[in-house]
């Protein structure tokens, strides 16, 4: 585990009220930590993160056996946990690791009410041989969608299948690759899990003929997780997703997108189950081809002032193979429910790759993500923490529109 760590006295009168008026004395603070660590024949990706009632940072990836890509036939799914806040970190462990299996990871969430952790992640055979060995011998074997269950701050994991109920187009949805999810605290669906999802639906061209296409949802569940429900759709390919809740009970969704590298974004006033005002974001640039990325909706109560703090891969260069495109890890602000994005921070200029984001109680910021060295994916995935006074840089939340 290597860590770096940047610190610096608050610059301004500005910055100081802000700090006073939001929490304890404090500096601009952004520290970086590897957790999970390539050595060339295990490769990490994918990155999920909660942080639990207690403060428990619990970070999990996949672990890609043999090579990084798409597809690998045999995938385990780690994790490791924190009790100090991030600055020490317990050994990694597997919550599934079976040879020639791929257990390909989702989002997690934490049940506010319960305490309970879940992961949610797809498993199945991934080589020939595992094939051949589940039809032969094991063909009752459970493949499909799975939720890892924590009872225990993190410390023990039961795996079990996941209850899904599909939408009104039939289709279930995946949280692979997607952000952290949400307990709603506004309005008629209180205390509901929402996390933004991945399905595939089925459209007609122009000329009659059927073909699937890639869309975004949500997944959803009003019994602590039991049981859960997809949603409707958003806009035709998009690809992973992160979504927050608004202060008037709007659930704000932000895709990735291919094509011109802008990214997509939808609303949802019924609490997650339907969506509209679709649009594309002038102010918030995906790299070539899209990315995953991850949001936080920072309550007023926390700093003195509602803001949406979003985190991605912004490089875009046109024409650029995605594997070179994916940096300049960046920090965006909203102050008007994602209308406008008045404040940009970079976190890491070099090659950036998927990321989750979670808040402590005390209103320090969490995003774990593929932190590379010449591309992306060649080193692992890393966490950086930062606080409000490194994200202001000097200035204060009234300073800005």
């Amino acid at each position: 585990m290597c860590t770096t760590r940047i610190s610096a006295l608050v610059l301004s009168t500005g910055a100081l009220v802000c700090v006073w008026s939001s929490h304890a004395l404090a500096g601009p603070e952004l520290t970086h930590t590897r957790l999970f660590e390539t050595d060339g024949k295990v490769f990490y990706r994918i990155p999920a993160l909660v942080i639990t009632n207690k403060g428990t940072l619990i970070a999990v990836c996949n672990g890609r056996v043999g090579t990084p890509r798409d597809h690998c036939p045999y995938v385990q799914l780690a994790v490791r946990r924190s009790t100090d806040n991030g600055k020490t970190w317990g050994p990694m462990k597997m919550i599934a690791d079976r040879k020639g299996w791929v257990a390909v990871g989702g989002s997690g969430i934490v049940d506010s009410a319960t305490g309970e952790i879940m992961f949610h992640y797809g498993v199945g055979p991934g080589t020939a041989e595992a094939r051949k060995a589940h039809k032969e011998s094991d063909p009752k074997a459970y493949t499909g969608s799975m939720i890892a269950r924590s009872t225990d701050d993190g410390k023990t994991w039961t795996c079990e299948p996941k209850k899904l109920e599909p939408n009104s187009h039939g289709s279930k949805g995946g949280t692979h690759g997607s952000d952290t999810g949400v307990v709603l605290r506004h309005g008629a669906k209180k205390g509901r899990l929402l996390m933004p999802a991945r399905t595939g639906i089925k459209i007609k061209d122009k000329d009659g003929r059927e073909r699937g296409v890639g869309v975004n949802c949500a997944i959803y569940s009003d019994d602590h997780g039991k049981t859960w429900r997809t949603s409707g759709v958003v806009q035709h390919n998009t690809g992973e997703a992160c979504l927050a809740e608004l202060p008037d009970g709007t659930i704000y969704l932000n895709s990735r997108a291919g094509g011109d590298g802008w990214r997509l974004t939808a609303r949802s006033k019924d609490c997650g189950e339907t969506w509209g005002d679709f649009a594309k974001s002038d102010a918030l640039r995906d790299c070539n081809f899209g990315t995953a990325a991850s949001i936080l909706s920072v309550p007023k109560e926390v700093h003195g002032r509602h803001f949406l703090l979003f985190t991605n891969a912004a490089h875009n260069q046109p024409g650029f193979n995605v594997v070179w495109n994916r940096k300049k890890f960046t920090a965006s602000v909203s102050f008007d429910g994602g209308k406008t994005w008045p404040l940009k921070k970079l976190i890491n200029p070099g090659p950036s790759g998927y990321s989750a984001s979670v808040m402590s109680k005390k209103g320090e910021f969490f995003v774990l993500y593929e932190k590379g060295e010449k591309h992306y994916r060649d080193k692992g995935v890393s966490i950086v923490k930062f606080n409000l006074e490194w994200l202001l840089d000097g200035k204060a939340l009234k300073d800005f529109k």
